[in-house]
């Protein structure tokens, strides 16, 4: 099993990201074409949904890949996960890298 999405998940997660962008750029309490009202609920549900689409990476990685994420993460200024690639944040879960 690799780590690359497949077609049709990279296509969901192109289009939250998308939805997630247009709902920035129109504002709270504004509509979008569709009548749909952008509140700060549609946008954290809207990130919620494209981190989980997001995650990608196989859960038995091993620590030295894990170390290299985490590198790359905190090099890129992420600090509440890692970084898999395509633009979101994967949590490590239960994964400890303490001993990293």
């Amino acid at each position: 099993m690799g780590i690359e999405p497949s077609g049709s998940r990279l296509w969901l997660i192109n289009f939250y990201r998308e939805q997630l962008s247009k709902f920035k750029k129109i504002g709270m309490g504004r509509r979008t074409e569709f009548g749909v009202k952008v509140t700060k609920k549609l946008i954290e549900t809207t990130e919620k949904r494209l981190a989980k689409l997001a995650v990608v990476y196989e859960r038995n990685v091993s620590h030295s890949a894990l170390y290299q994420r985490k590198l790359k993460a905190e090099r890129d200024g992420q600090t509440n996960g890692i970084s898999n690639g395509i633009g979101a944040v994967a949590e490590i879960g239960k994964q400890d890298l303490s001993d990293i």
